[in-house]
């Protein structure tokens, strides 16, 4: 079956907070490139180091550079992904960015998802491939109806990626991985009991990473993905997989937060970050606690007047 979004899901999701404080110590540098099509010379920022702090549920980290940019040619849209190109597949590159459905995605789609479509055309491997896919479904949280094609087609790819048998342990993990943020996907896309099908294939014992504590965090991922699936819920930050200090606007800001999601909130972990949170609103005086979370959700939803 091909997987889309599902009417009775979409009035229950709701644009992503992200509702976290600025914490990043990344460094950016400039790089000089010359396009190996056309011979086009540009510069062009890199990021050289990034931290960040937890994940989504769909594997996006928090904080820091989430997806490192990939320099691309001004003129004609080459990502370099590669420090130099195999000729064979830049005479196919060079054709592909000449298309008219290659320009148009230069205007409608992110980067990561042209690099996927440029890596299908010139046949990468189909781990490459879904992985760039992957990246692409965190590129575009400001554009709802993208964000959900972007999904249902990373769902409908990951889903004909057979288990990479006898393949390295890392290309297995990656598989299992992959196949996990998949039914994470369904589960944002409203195809829950789908997706609890799929779970119980991928979490076979024989699927979990090799590494004890990479597969015991496997189990807990897992465990939670089905407790929300089976309560239905298609939120892309709940609270029982996002770290405590994002989950926390949730807690006390969100809706319709699920058996699960209020259990978490319960915990020791949220109800401290909530006791010690303070913030100061424009204009006003220094908060804390839930009034404090309260006023930062209101402000950081709303634009600056300055801005």
């Amino acid at each position: 079956m091909k997987f889309a979004i599902r009417g009775a899901a979409i009035a229950i999701l709701a644009p992503l907070a992200l509702l976290s404080p600025p914490v990043s110590a990344t460094t950016v540098f400039e790089e000089e490139f010359t396009c190996p099509i056309g011979g086009e010379k540009f510069k062009a920022n890199v990021v050289g180091s990034t931290s960040t702090f937890g994940q989504r549920a769909d594997g996006r980290p928090y904080g820091g550079v989430a997806i490192w940019p990939i320099p691309e040619c001004p003129e004609n849209g080459l990502p370099l992904f590669e420090d130099e190109f195999d000729p064979v597949e830049l005479a196919a590159l060079e054709i592909a960015i000449a298309t008219p459905d290659f320009r148009a995605m230069r205007e409608n789609d992110t980067s990561r998802y042209r690099l996927f479509w440029l890596k299908r055309e010139i046949g990468r491997p189909f781990s490459e491939q879904v992985g760039a896919l992957y990246q692409a479904t965190w590129q575009t949280d400001d554009n709802w109806d993208r964000r959900n094609r972007y999904r249902s087609e990373f769902v409908n790819l990951a889903m004909r990626w057979d288990k990479p048998e006898g393949a390295e342990v890392r290309e297995r993990d990656n598989w299992f991985w992959i196949q996990m943020r998949a039914v994470n996907a369904m589960r944002e896309l409203g195809y829950y009991e789908e997706g609890l099908s799929r779970l119980a294939v991928v979490m076979q014992l024989e699927n979990l990473p090799a590494d004890e504590e990479a597969a015991e965090n496997a189990k807990f991922y897992g465990e939670q993905i089905r407790r929300l699936l089976t309560e239905e819920n298609p939120y892309p930050e709940p609270t029982n997989l996002t770290p405590a200090r994002v989950a926390m606007f949730r807690c006390v800001a969100g809706s319709d937060l699920t058996t699960v999601e209020r259990e978490r909130c319960d915990g020791t972990a949220i109800q401290d970050e909530i006791a010690s949170f303070e913030f100061r609103p424009r204009g006003g005086g220094k908060l804390q606690g839930e009034d404090a979370i309260r006023a930062a959700n209101i402000e950081w939803r709303t634009p600056s007047s300055n801005e």
